[in-house]
């Protein structure tokens, strides 16, 4: 048995010595990072939070559901559709994203959706922004013909600086909830087929109820 080991050990040494002392720089690789989706391949996304602090334009308290339904970027324009709020007692609401240059436009039930102030984000920061929030108008049209029968159907339009928006006529009634301030209620023969074009001017208070009567004539 002695003789077999001093045999062999003298031709393990030198490859011992050739793989140990070759003289090269040994190199340590970390295993590549695995993202959340589970494929190997793709890289995890630096993120950033954005705190926003959510109140009501009218009365100062915080509004606790909240969320993001539109991006804008400068060049572009990006709307979602969130699939639900997130919620925060305090009004403080904080949303991951990724690094970008621009503003947000947020949604509350109830509320008027509104814009933030521009603002920029970098990857592994918190911005905090500070957006007070006008509650929905509520508009109840009664349309007629001149001798005061009610138009079963039909489609009127609401204009405003940032708005277009429709109003259907069910039973001679329009009854919604739209964003509040000054607007023009038209009547536009596209839409209201065999009458007069119309419009009008309204101001719509934010939480607060408006009630008129709207007289079509037939061309």
């Amino acid at each position: 048995m002695t003789r077999r080991l001093w045999i062999v050990f003298p031709l393990v040494l030198p490859l011992f010595l050739l793989v140990a002392c070759d003289g090269r720089p040994r190199k340590t690789v970390d295993p590549a990072p695995v993202p959340a989706s589970g494929s190997p391949n793709a890289e995890t996304p630096r993120v950033a939070v954005l705190e926003v602090h959510v109140t009501d334009a009218g009365t100062g308290k915080p509004i606790t559901h909240c969320s993001i339904v539109g991006w804008d970027e400068g060049r572009t324009f990006t709307e979602v559709t969130p699939s639900g709020y997130d919620v925060a007692a305090d009004g403080v609401h904080r949303f991951e994203l990724t690094p970008m240059s621009g503003r947000v436009r947020l949604a509350a039930d109830g509320y008027s959706e509104t814009w933030s102030k521009r603002f920029r984000l970098r990857a592994g920061t918190t911005e905090r922004l500070a957006v007070s929030m006008n509650r929905l108008s509520r508009l109840v049209v009664t349309v007629v013909e001149t001798d005061g029968s009610p138009v079963k159907e039909g489609t009127l339009l609401l204009k405003g600086p940032d708005l277009l928006r429709t109003l259907v006529v069910e039973n001679g009634v329009v009854d919604q909830r739209v964003d509040p301030g000054r607007v023009r209620l038209v009547v536009d023969p596209r839409f209201m087929e065999g009458y007069e074009p119309h419009s009008q001017w309204i101001t719509l208070s934010p939480g607060e109820r408006t009630e008129l009567t709207l007289r079509v004539k037939r061309r």
